[in-house]
């Protein structure tokens, strides 16, 4: 059992929309959320960027700087198939 936990959220529009009643929850347990961390990120789209910026200014103290990038050779091999 764990005393933490880290949320992982995509960068995209519904990840973030959802992630608001997700810390309406969290915030009955505030000594126990980590934070939110992105995944899947491409910084070459406008959305991204965007939904990462916002989160951070609804909850700067609780959203991670740092990110996981997608990886794009794997996107376009997925196209390929």
């Amino acid at each position: 059992m764990s005393d933490q936990f880290l949320v992982p959220l995509d960068a995209h529009y519904y990840s973030v929309k959802n992630a608001n009643s997700f810390i309406e929850i969290a915030q009955n347990y505030p000594s126990q959320r980590m934070g939110f961390l992105f995944c899947n990120v491409l910084q070459t789209r406008k959305l991204s960027p965007s939904m990462m910026h916002l989160l951070h200014q609804e909850i700067p103290e609780k959203v991670f700087t740092s990110f996981i990038r997608a990886d794009v050779t794997i996107e376009k091999s997925v196209h390929q198939q």
